[in-house]
């Protein structure tokens, strides 16, 4: 592939359990570019309910890390480790990256999806032709309503589910 070369990419860290928030801000506080797709929520207590922003990815944020800056991450507190790919840092493209923070700037519903969540039925293999997750691959999961499917695109072994009207969609043969 020619072009990923000079393509930005990100490296995915794996950190301690509702820790993200935390290790993100330090990363920020180091000057070190970093990305945790938060998602807004509501979420019901005895006494009231609540809106809170949590990751997307629970245990993973994602970052922009040469050699030496690597080092530094991994002796922060609650980083348990570089996600792995290969042998290699998993690496994540600019372009993904950049789909996530556009649907949540827009506030486009995205989840996460575990990938052997039993509410998944699999459906055709498309491609997103329009809005922030153009030229993505995915698979239709579900139908909302009559005019939208949901889509998941893999990231990291996880999923993310986006609302999409189904005229975006490119069915892929094969």
């Amino acid at each position: 592939m020619q072009g990923l070369k000079s393509e930005r990419m990100w490296k995915v860290i794996y950190v301690k359990s509702r820790t993200e928030k935390k290790v993100a801000e330090m990363l920020s506080k180091e000057k070190i570019e970093n990305f945790l797709p938060l998602v807004k929520s509501k979420r019901r207590w005895s006494d009231r309910i609540k809106t809170v922003e949590s990751p997307l990815f629970n245990g993973y944020v994602f970052v922009q890390a040469d050699e030496k800056t690597r080092f530094w991450v991994l002796n922060l507190p609650n980083v348990v480790k570089f996600i792995k790919y290969n042998g290699e840092d998993a690496l994540i493209n600019n372009e993904l990256i950049e789909a996530m923070r556009s649907a949540i700037a827009l506030g486009k519903e995205l989840w996460s999806m575990e990938e052997n969540d039993k509410n998944v039925q699999v459906g055709e293999n498309v491609r997103v032709l329009a809005g922030p997750f153009n030229g993505q691959f995915g698979q239709v999961i579900s139908l909302a309503n009559k005019n939208y499917v949901r889509v998941h695109v893999s990231i990291v072994n996880q999923y993310v589910c986006i609302k999409i009207n189904k005229n975006y969609l490119e069915v892929q043969n094969g």
